[in-house]
């Protein structure tokens, strides 16, 4: 496992003082109640630090309660294996009991890995005024999460900390989120330095419910939940404002439900200006192409944004879904409800049932619902009344049906371009529902009536009874556009906000850039060494200087025997050293931690896993029956784990402590390396924090590692054909463009235009060409002005295109 790992990296934890017996709360059994204050000696008055307490307390079987008042942590508490453990306020609400930090703290507080049963409720991680103090957590076990009245207060800086970052590890575990509040604001623009109030990423497989969640302004996505390989469903929440998109979600077992969606950036604390695309719902899920989910009684509204991809916005990269029951209104020409062209799919049709969409819109061509190239979708029991444009506009689909419905509107009803329209029972005149902007759910952020009770939940109970939903239509996902974030290349616990980050890569916190309304940053992926949070991030796979427990390192020297100085390129690839030589670090030997292993009744183990928990290293076999070999090296605090199709030992000459059960090991990498050999082939793999990989030899991203979801990106269209917009010197012209494909600036007029899901505008102000490159079919030209235009290289009259 490397060398000794710090004091605030603990796998089993140590016991502390109990004060009352057990308890439950949640469907989580607790052996003892201790009080932070009484029992554990901890200040409520925020003066002296709660770290070594706490980190004494925490134990499997513990729920460790708080008085209202403030608690001071000044570093990173991970824990690993824990179970039926639990942090919970015991005020009135979650403002009452606040975790706070030093100023500029940038860093995850806690994280719960791993193990079973973890409960944290009723409080609230204080970020201040100062654009700067960042705060995440990571809650990840592989069953049981129970997150209730959790809010983290204030303004979210730029390139900080992700809110939340959780996965469910087992693919039959289930964890809930009731009462999610991140409303503080933060930095939008400038994409990609903002951060995820929460964050989902493809470790998740199990099944995550998120309730009565409430979330506004958030720098780079509200809930990114889309490249996942489980199942989330959000329900009864509210969004306002959150760039890129509010929601991110795909998937047969997802859904959104009862939730409303607000996009007004005219009432936004930040610059409207500052966005660079704000949608509501984006159904989408990148090189995964799920299929299938729905929306559900849900309200949106779009009030004003300069640039919105939309309020739901179905992907390329998504298949077949359902709408239904929600209300839409619309007073901006951006989309109502639009599905773009699917990838190749089987399953790409759309069901949209019981809709209502309202509002105006200036251009005469676009449509309440706008349907592109997907065969055999349907509206029915639907109402459309707008003050523009069309209702329904299906293009390049044969087979679809529109029925049953109520659509006034100055246009059409029913536009079929180069489409196969059966419709029936359409009433052209009526009124239709308005929805809702201040939300049925979610608005108060979730309640804390009952937090001071020690009744149990059905909260479980609920789970299973939503689990048995039939969910219709199928997802999938476009990736890699201006403006939304592309793939995230790993599971980001909390590093860098961005959402095409890594976390196992550990991006610097450039807190430059910060918006003055400074009121809370968000954290950069600082690592703690031995209880200290790191001064900045690791960009090179590790900490500059850091002091490890059982002695100190030079400039972040390396493992390696052969080398010094940090022992990594800028992109984190060695420069150099044999993984056979690197046998040493500081004091000679190879340390291992001494709070390493795992517990005899772990079962923590994953896909794979054969549950007995028991830490088995060597099983006989020969190299030759284990052909293949995986190293892993870290200079900072990195737990991973890897399952197999085959069989796995730890190299017996790299240490025994890591915990190889079945066909999974997995492990905390601390200054050293960790190497493995296994046969066939690695189905998954998964590491926090950053490494350097090498695989039979060979240095490798991780993200190559792995069957699920090793495949990603998608790859880039061809962008044949090109359109040319000029103006006259002195002349403003802003234009908008839409394709049924991909759209790119040609790099040779420019970048300083917006590009983002099929749609580039701009502003002609200097007389000169603005040129680009596209595939598939213009869809939608506007240009405010007199321009001379051509496509493909000839002059087109604008009106014609």
């Amino acid at each position: 496992m490397g060398a000794a790992t710090t004091a605030s990296l603990s796998l089993l934890g140590v016991a502390g003082t109990a004060s009352a017996e057990g308890a439950k709360r949640h469907g989580i059994t607790f052996d003892r109640v201790v009080n932070a204050v009484d029992d554990l000696g901890m200040d409520p008055n925020g003066n002296r630090p709660i770290d070594d307490a706490l980190e004494n307390a925490a134990e499997s079987g513990t729920l460790i309660e708080f008085p209202p008042g403030e608690y001071r942590a000044t570093r990173e508490h991970a824990y690993f294996q824990l179970e039926d453990f639990g942090i919970r306020g015991t005020g009135d609400s979650r403002r009452d009991t606040q975790f706070v930090f030093p100023e500029g703290y940038n860093d995850r507080f806690l994280v719960l890995r791993w193990g079973r049963n973890h409960l944290v409720e009723n409080v609230t991680l204080q970020q201040y005024e100062d654009g700067e103090t960042s705060v995440g957590c990571v809650f990840a076990p592989t069953d049981g999460l129970q997150v209730h009245d959790f809010e983290i207060a204030g303004y979210n800086a730029r390139s900080g900390q992700r809110g939340l970052a959780v996965y469910i590890y087992d693919e039959d575990g289930t964890g809930v989120i009731d009462g999610y509040v991140r409303r503080g604001g933060g930095a939008v623009g400038d994409y990609p330095s903002g951060t995820q109030a929460m964050f989902v990423g493809k470790s998740h497989r199990g099944t995550l419910y998120v309730r009565n969640a409430h979330i506004e302004e958030s720098g780079e996505n509200g809930i990114y939940a889309s490249r996942t390989n489980g199942d989330v469903r959000i329900e009864n929440s509210f969004f306002k404002n959150n760039d890129i998109a509010s929601v991110r979600i795909a998937g047969e077992g997802s859904y959104v439900k009862g939730s409303t969606f607000v996009v007004d950036t005219d009432s936004a604390e930040n610059d409207p200006e500052a966005f660079d695309n704000v949608r509501g719902l984006w159904w989408e899920s990148g090189g995964y192409e799920k299929v299938g989910g729905y929306a559900e009684d849900c309200d949106f509204v779009l009030e004003s944004a300069d640039v919105s991809g939309g309020l739901l916005r179905v992907a390329p990269t998504a298949g077949a879904m359902t709408v239904r029951n929600c209300r839409f209104r619309n007073e901006t020409t951006h989309p109502s409800l639009l599905a773009r062209a699917p990838n190749d799919m089987n399953s790409t049709e759309i069901t949209v049932d019981g809709v209502s969409i309202t509002g105006r819109s200036d251009d005469p061509r676009r449509g309440g619902i706008e349907i592109v190239e997907r065969s055999g979708s349907t509206v029915t029991d639907s109402c459309i009344n707008r003050q523009g444009g069309n209702g329904v506009v299906v293009r390049r689909a044969s087979g679809c049906t529109v029925k049953d419905s109520t659509i006034d509107v100055p246009g059409e009803p029913v536009v079929e371009d180069d489409a196969g329209v059966a419709t029936s029972n359409i009433d052209e005149s009526g009124s239709c529902p308005l929805p809702d902007a201040n939300g049925s759910g979610g608005s108060s952020g979730g309640s804390s009536g009952d937090s001071g009770s020690d009744g149990d939940s059905d909260s479980d109970a609920e789970a299973d009874s939503d689990s048995a939903e039939s969910s219709s239509g199928s997802d999938t996902d476009e990736g890699g556009e201006a403006g939304e974030g592309g793939e995230p290349t790993g599971d980001g616990d909390g590093s860098g906000g961005a959402d095409g980050s890594d976390d196992s890569s550990n991006e610097s916190g450039d807190s430059s850039g910060g918006s003055a309304r400074s009121t809370d940053g968000n954290a950069t992926d600082g690592n703690a060494t031995d209880g200290n949070a790191t001064s900045g991030n690791s960009t090179s796979g590790g900490t500059e200087g850091g002091n490890e427990t059982g002695g100190n390192e030079t400039d972040g020297g390396s493992a390696d025997s052969g080398s010094s100085g940090d022992g990594s390129g800028d992109d984190g690839s060695s420069d150099g050293g044999s993984l056979e030589t690197a046998t040493a670090d500081g004091d000679g030997e190879r340390s291992k931690s001494s709070k390493g292993g795992s517990s005899s009744d772990d079962d923590g183990g994953d896909d794979g896993d054969d549950g007995s928990g028991s830490a088995t290293r060597s099983t006989g076999a020969t190299p030759q029956s284990l052909p293949n070999v995986l190293s892993l090296r870290s200079k900072a605090v990195s737990p991973y784990r890897i399952v197999v199709d085959g069989a796995i030992e730890l190299d017996p000459e790299f240490g025994v402590e890591d915990v190889v059960s079945g066909n999974t090991a997995q492990g905390v990498l601390a200054r050293g390396w960790d190497v493995y050999r296994y046969s066939g082939e690695i189905v998954t793999f998964d590491i926090d924090g950053p490494a350097e990989i090498s695989h039979n030899g060979t240095f490798v991203d991780p993200d190559e590692l792995g069957i699920d979801g090793s495949d990603e990106s998608g790859s880039d269209e061809e962008l044949p054909n090109t359109i040319s917009i000029k103006g006259d010197a002195g002349d403003l012209l802003p234009y908008h463009i839409e394709v049924s494909g991909d759209i790119e600036f040609d790099p040779d007029y420019g970048t300083e235009d917006r590009i983002a899901d099929g749609t580039a505008e701009g502003v002609i102000a200097t007389g000169g060409w603005d040129v680009y490159r596209y595939s598939g079919e213009i869809v939608t030209f506007d240009v405010v002005g007199d321009a001379d235009v051509e496509v493909n290289g000839e002059s087109v009259d604008e009106a014609s295109i």
